[in-house]
Parts: structure tokens; C-alpha cells; sequence
């Protein structure tokens, strides 16, 4: 997709993005509990099912891309995180029909950011994300930070508890110290 979005909000498009997603896979199935790995992965299970690309486009416009294992999964021995798919988490469905729905939960999350309704989406999004609480590791361009992941800001950057100091960082990927991905 690609669309107009102020990018000092960027934030907020990754966050809707992720949140609408898991929103639809508990529509389809209410048992699959999906989980939100910041910045922009969902999983289930412990298993990765799709992971969302956001890069800016000309002007003000925003390109997005979202991977989703509906129906299988990738073959490759050597994956980083283990895979999964709808299919194996009891939603079967076309990938046609989870698009229709993933672009209608979209569009109301979009409205209800609009409607200044920022903050329950936030809290949305937290309520399934993944090792809050829980010491991880994130590993950046030059850099590698370990801490206790306490949140998220108004913009969408991990807060990172590191000795009492608490960190903002805005891009990265995180890994769980128990070797996990989540």
C-alpha cells in the first residue's frame, strides 16, 4: 500500500499496522493470541507470522509492505526465528479474504487515531506485546543495548529500563535473553 501520512507520526502508522493485524487474526480465531514483537512483527506462539516494512516514497507518502504466512511457511533451514502460518493456527482463509478484512480493521484504526483515540490504541498495542517486563537485547546499526523493556512512548519508541536509566529507541530488533522470540 501506499498512501499519504504525516511521517513526525510514523509511529503511529507502525503501531496501527501491527495492532490491526492481530485485531483480524483474533477475529478469525480467538485461541490464536497473537503477539506483537516490537517494532512492526507478529507472532503466534513463539513462531513468526508476518513482519511489516514501512519506508518513506515521495512527498509525504508512505510505502508499506506486509509479509503474512497464510497458507504455508518458509522452507529454509536456517531462519532467524522459527515461522508459522494462518493455516497452522486454525485460520483458513484465502489470502483475498484476510486482506479485505486486514484493510477494514485498517481503515477503523485509522479513524479512531484521527478521533485523537491514540491512547487506547497504545494500549491496545501493548496489551499483546511481547517481553514487557522481560530483559532483552537490542541490537542496532552500531550498537547493542540490553535492558528491561518497560514500554512504549507516544511515538512509538521502545523504552528500555538499563540500571534505572531508561532509553527511547526507535529502530532495531530485539531479542529475548531466554534465546526466544519473544
Amino acid at each position: 500500500m501506499a498512501f499519504e501520512f504525516d511521517l513526525k507520526n510514523v509511529g503511529n502508522l507502525v503501531m496501527i499496522s501491527s495492532l490491526s493485524l492481530a485485531q483480524v487474526i483474533e477475529e478469525y480465531n480467538p485461541n490464536a493470541r497473537p503477539s506483537l514483537k516490537w517494532p512492526n512483527d507478529v507472532l503466534i506462539n513463539n513462531c513468526k507470522l508476518s513482519g511489516i516494512l514501512i519506508e518513506k516514497g515521495e512527498g509525504n507518502y508512505v510505502i508499506m509492505g506486509i509479509g503474512i504466512n497464510v497458507a504455508t511457511t518458509p522452507k529454509k533451514k536456517y531462519l532467524l526465528y522459527k515461522a508459522t502460518s494462518l493455516h497452522e493456527n486454525g485460520i483458513n482463509c484465502t489470502a483475498e479474504e484476510f486482506l479485505i478484512a486486514y484493510v477494514k480493521k485498517f481503515n477503523q484504526n485509522m479513524m479512531s487515531l484521527q478521533k485523537a483515540q491514540k491512547l487506547m490504541l497504545r494500549g491496545e498495542w501493548l496489551k499483546r506485546a511481547c517481553g514487557i517486563g522481560q530483559q532483552i537485547t537490542v541490537c542496532r546499526e552500531n550498537k547493542v543495548e540490553r535492558g528491561i523493556f518497560v514500554g512504549i512512548d507516544e511515538n512509538m519508541a521502545l523504552l528500555l529500563n538499563n540500571r534505572g536509566r531508561i532509553s527511547k529507541i526507535l529502530a532495531g530488533d530485539v531479542f529475548f535473553n531466554n534465546g526466544d522470540v519473544r
